[in-house]
């Protein structure tokens, strides 16, 4: 187990080198939490409102407020438009739709003593090819309460004070109906307002940069970073001489947001420390990148860390032996000075 330790760190390092819910290159997500807090007291429930963009966070609402704050930097000058007044809109009808919906279960579950919380997810998704798809679900206590099926046009039950809420909603197809539309039709429409505001406000090409490292396999791994760039699609790949490496020759990390509104990711492929004329290449925005390994050998400090690491482990798998020997002479010399035989 001792042996693994060096690689772990390795990979922890190379993750900081590279500056490291759910969507991946070729889908969008428009996402909406609520959060409700019921006492027994009789006061109202509190509720607030996040809002994801790709697992972005966007917006902020709360019951007390009752107005939708943005969230990132992107977002400067965005509430001057019709797409956030129309998500003002939006925002207050789901708060009033979550209140009925919360009253319904609270009367119908039999889940109106003590202090509970209750959740409401909802939104949508925008896949490359254009399909759309929305979905709908609520939560009590942490847990998965009832699931809309927009297939179906029904409901699935999750929690067991759930079966008498689920029969109520499928009495009214409508309703479901208007769900789904909501979902798979405005939600998507406000998803491509966002992305177009965003991809025109904040489009950043991303920043590479190549670092090699010597494997305990005695190859040589190759890895390219890319960060700082808006929107998250990119696509990335490994040449020799330029010529296209097999996708199953590249280990690729996720792309993720970097904490300021940009992305980031890597690829990396290992090699034989004998070859040459790697070029790491990049698409985005239609726009290509390339960035070459630099010349040479590997540097120094690598090929010292896995030095370094063999001393270390031969020094724990030595020390056991080296306690028992000094043990054993010390009882030796001690036998000697009280005249006992040896």
């Amino acid at each position: 187990m001792a042996s693994e330790g060096p690689r772990w760190y390795v990979q922890l390092v190379l993750f900081m080198l590279c500056l490291t819910p759910y969507a991946n290159a070729e889908s969008h997500r428009l996402q909406y939490n609520l959060f409700a807090m019921v006492s027994s007291d009789g006061e109202p429930p509190s509720y607030s409102a996040h809002g994801y963009l790709d697992d972005e966070l966007f917006l902020h609402y709360d019951s007390e407020s009752q107005r939708p704050e943005p969230r990132g930097t992107w977002l400067d000058g965005l509430v001057e438009t019709d797409t956030w007044k129309k998500e003002k809109s939006n925002v207050k009808e789901i708060g009033q739709d979550f209140k009925i919906t919360l009253r319904q279960i609270m009367d119908q579950s039999n889940l109106n003593t003590g202090s509970h919380t209750f959740q409401e997810t909802l939104g949508c998704e925008l896949h490359e090819d254009g399909t759309r798809r929305g979905f709908w679900k609520y939560g009590y206590d942490g847990r998965d309460f009832l699931i809309l099926q927009p297939e179906t046009l029904t409901w699935k039950a999750v929690h067991p004070a759930a079966g008498n809420l689920k029969n109520a909603l499928e009495e009214e197809p409508r309703e479901i109906k208007i769900k789904k539309a909501k979902t798979e039709g405005d939600c998507c429409d406000q998803l491509l307002s966002y992305l177009k505001f965003w991809q025109e406000k904040k489009a950043a090409f991303p920043l590479l940069n190549v670092t090699q490292k010597e494997n305990r396999e005695g190859k040589v791994t190759l890895r390219c970073c890319a960060y700082s760039f808006v929107p998250r699609d990119i696509k990335m790949t490994w040449l020799q001489n330029g010529h296209a490496l097999s996708h199953s020759d590249h280990e690729r990390g996720i792309i993720q947001p970097s904490g300021d509104g940009t992305y980031q990711t890597w690829v990396s492929i290992d090699v034989h420390s004998e070859e040459s004329n790697y070029t790491c290449h990049v698409e985005h925005q239609g726009r290509n990148q390339t960035i070459s390994v630099p010349l040479g050998p590997v540097p120094e400090a690598s090929r010292k860390y896995w030095v370094l690491a063999a001393l270390t482990f031969a020094g724990v798998i030595a020390i056991p032996f080296v306690v028992f020997f000094c043990g054993a002479r010390y009882r030796e010399r001690r036998q000697q000075q009280d005249g006992l035989p040896v």
